[in-house]
């Protein structure tokens, strides 16, 4: 993976970012729900977790459509910076969580996620970005292209835990 980060210059290049994170995070439940079973602790912290930070995406993309219905600008958004802070933390508790508690080492392999994100500081960088990249688009875009971006934000809702990956 390349250190460098370049801003999204495109409004798909954005939502591909806010899809990454639900991606990444949904097949961490496949993680737990595969290796975690095992631990009904461990196990139900994961879900616990994964819950958190899934109510937390959904409420930083809600307040997103809000700020582009209302105009107001993201990067002048306390509350949008504070749920996106919020948001990452979460993220970022629950993967840390299932890499550390429910993969650890096992049996000295390397674990393939590691090098998605680097840290938290990178995750909200990234997603600040694409948020700016969405926000300017849709200020910009006739109202048929509006609802096009309202239902690409939709899209990249998590999605409820009982939903991915049962058996």
């Amino acid at each position: 993976m390349s250190t460098s980060f370049k801003a999204p210059e495109s409004l798909a290049g954005a939502i591909r970012i806010m899809a990454k994170e639900k991606s990444l995070a949904e097949q961490f439940v496949v993680i737990l729900n595969t290796v975690g079973k095992e631990d009904v602790q461990q196990f139900a912290r994961g879900i616990q977790l994964y819950s958190e930070a899934k109510a937390e995406f959904d409420g930083l993309i809600e307040g997103m459509k809000m700020n582009l219905e209302l105009d107001e600008p993201l990067a002048e958004s306390l509350d949008f910076n504070n749920s996106l802070r919020t948001a990452v933390g979460n993220r970022w508790a629950f993967t840390s969580y299932i890499k550390e508690s429910i993969i650890g080492d096992q049996h000295g392999k390397r674990f393939p996620y590691e090098d998605i994100i680097k840290d938290a500081a990178d995750l909200i960088s990234k997603l600040t970005d694409a948020a700016l990249k969405i926000w300017k688009e849709y200020r910009n875009a006739a109202d048929s292209e509006k609802q096009v971006i309202r239902t690409q934000l939709d899209g990249v809702k998590w999605q409820p835990y009982s939903e991915i990956g049962s058996e």
